[in-house]
């Protein structure tokens, strides 16, 4: 079951909340927000394109809710995911229940009684089942890891508070169908990511990165689309993600309910606690 985590992972980038949601409309009322981009930690801010790089994400924080998003603490959620091999279904859909707790600790549970248990706490990764509990396969943790350190959240919350990150303003692009905005930020050890931003709603269509296979040197594209977005509670979320490898999609994940803020408790990420329930 541990091949499962490292395609269930939902990038946050919404919130919303357990009550009825109502569709996004075409155009979204982008709210005030105080949110901005400190370009005095913007390495290229002399460059033309790096205000109009900010401005772009400045308004996307405000589409998603300005400073409440950006001071999310939790967040759990449920849904079904399905795999793709060469662009077609692998198998049934499955059953997950996930929660996630700003910065880096994460829980997912799996099958109808959730008694699989994935927990991942900063770089330790464990499995629990009725058998106890092992050491997640390297490359399923590794994979977790490395889309949660590129997820809209990190860059936004983590990447752009560091010294000489920069920004690029790509121009405007198509993203099914939907014109978009193109938006690359930069570390200073030129870790990159690049969001595709709807120029009506201000909402995040695509988020994409790469990285090199530590064993032979590959350079792979990870990315994700985000569609079905609904309005709960004054707040968008996207209800549907789609994964991609290299331009063939793996995985799409359909949630049901999302719930943010709940105060988790941080004993739900101890595995030794999770092995001691489950059994």
């Amino acid at each position: 079951m541990s091949r499962v985590l490292g395609l269930i992972f939902v990038a946050m980038c919404g919130v919303s909340a357990v009550a009825q949601t109502a569709p996004a409309p075409p155009r979204a009322t982008v709210p005030q927000s105080a949110w901005r981009v400190d370009m005095s930690r913007i390495a290229n801010a002399s460059d033309p394109d790096a205000p109009k790089a900010a401005a772009v994400l400045e308004r996307m924080v405000r589409a998603m809710g300005g400073e409440r998003y950006m001071e999310i603490k939790d967040i759990e959620q449920q849904g079904r995911s399905a795999g793709f091999y060469h662009g077609n279904p692998s198998g049934s859909y499955t059953e997950f229940w996930s929660f996630h707790q700003f910065p880096d600790k994460d829980r997912i549970e799996l099958t109808n009684k959730r008694n699989v248990v994935e927990i991942i706490s900063a770089d330790d990764a464990w499995e629990i089942t009725f058998q106890g509990k092992h050491r997640l396969d390297k490359d399923v943790a590794l994979d977790f890891m490395r889309r949660r350190e590129h997820s809209i959240e990190n860059v936004l919350r983590v990447w752009l508070l560091q010294p000489n990150v920069a920004l690029f303003y790509g121009g405007q692009v198509m993203v099914e169908r939907h014109l978009a905005d193109e938006v690359t930020i930069m570390t200073a050890d030129n870790d990159s990511v690049t969001l595709q931003i709807d120029i009506d709603t201000g909402l995040p269509r695509r988020r994409t990165f790469y990285w090199r296979d530590p064993i032979y040197k590959d350079k792979n594209t990870d990315g994700e689309t985000y569609d079905d977005w609904h309005y709960t509670d004054g707040f968008p979320t996207s209800f549907m993600v789609t994964r991609y490898k290299n331009g063939d999609m793996t995985r799409q994940t359909f949630l049901k309910t999302v719930t943010y803020n709940q105060g988790l408790d941080p004993e739900m990420f101890n595995p030794d606690l999770a092995a001691a329930k489950i059994h």
